[in-house]
């Protein structure tokens, strides 16, 4: 480059697509602190394309600083935005506000993923999220007890979104009732439970017939029994993926159940206990489209898993432990 150009080479020799390239592999807070070096890097760290995907997830922020990055930073470009707010921090402060979110999705139409981490959002109303966003996952985060219901009198100068993917991680007050309200007015692809134990038979009962779309369900730390799993295999039969790990009251007869669903390519059986392995054998053996089969901390002899293995001579069976976890031998 220096023999080309003639000069001794430095970054401001550079083109400026490959400096946005550069910048790409920075962090936000480096981007922030590089925009103050001089009027070029401001002008590069202003470029649309450094900012398609934010990551907040590293730092606390409140709604001063989100307003700041939404005013001079988030725009068109923006596909996904993962924010951590300040549940559990000592000093309390919004981080997102009802007209900070109606901004956001005025200036980033395209907005399609949403993650928040450890946000209050018992003042915000469902139908102030971005109308763009397809992706919503909420980990560690306080939601209003009629969130997702739709509302009696409709504000029709706002567009409520339509989630087609829902990840709930640790949310203690999801329940039933939550998911009742959300299939109610929108179909669901992917549907990620973990930690949810409001959520019971009673609720997947009532939701299953619209949960018939989804492809891609998980189911972690809920509170249910076989019977969920009887309606999940009569509606749900386009299921791709089904993960059910630490069902630890699942038996033979849930399983059984889930021998309809034909299309399923992958079953994740991790630490449930109580299946034996002829029924295993004979649900899975009937699943031709299987390929992946997760019995991790599940005890079985090298005999068993070598049975397990030849007759499923297309699957992928994996039968791992975690370090805590004992391991005994055969």
């Amino acid at each position: 480059m220096a023999s080309v150009l003639g000069e001794k080479a430095t970054l401001n020799s550079l083109p400026e697509s490959v400096l946005v390239e550069i910048l790409s592999y920075l962090t936000t807070r480096e981007l922030l602190r590089i925009s103050r070096v001089c009027k070029r890097w401001r002008r590069l760290a202003y470029d649309k394309d450094l900012w398609k995907d934010v990551n907040l997830t590293p730092y606390k922020v409140n709604s001063r600083i989100l307003w700041h990055l939404v005013r001079h930073y988030l725009g068109g470009t923006l596909r996904t935005l993962r924010v951590k707010g300040v549940l559990h921090s000592v000093r309390k402060h919004e981080s997102l506000t009802e007209a900070l979110l109606l901004e956001i999705g005025k200036r980033c139409p395209n907005l399609s993923e949403l993650r928040l981490i450890e946000m209050n959002l018992r003042g915000i109303n469902y139908e102030c999220l971005p109308p763009s966003l397809l992706s919503l996952e909420l980990a560690h985060c306080e939601i209003p007890l009629h969130w997702f219901r739709v509302a009696a009198v409709p504000n029709r100068t706002r567009i409520p979104p339509r989630i087609r993917n829902l990840e709930v991680d640790n949310v203690p007050n999801f329940s039933d009732q939550h998911l009742q309200n959300l299939v109610s007015r929108t179909v669901l692809k992917v549907l990620i439970l973990s930690g949810t134990y409001r959520v019971t038979d009673s609720g997947i009962e009532k939701s299953a017939e619209s949960l018939s779309e989804v492809v891609h369900l998980k189911l972690h730390g809920c509170h249910i029994s076989d019977d969920s799993l009887r309606h999940i295999a009569r509606h749900l039969t386009q299921l791709r993926t089904l993960d059910l790990t630490n069902f630890y009251s699942m038996t033979d007869t849930g399983l059984t159940c889930l021998g309809g669903l034909r299309s399923l390519q992958s079953l994740c059986f991790e630490n449930c206990f109580q299946i034996t392995i002829d029924k295993l054998l004979a649900v899975c053996t009937g699943l031709p489209s299987l390929t992946k089969l997760n019995l991790n901390g599940n005890l079985y002899s090298e005999g068993d898993l070598h049975r397990i293995r030849q007759s499923l001579p297309n699957c992928t069976v994996t039968n791992h432990f975690s370090d805590k976890e004992p391991v005994l031998t055969f």
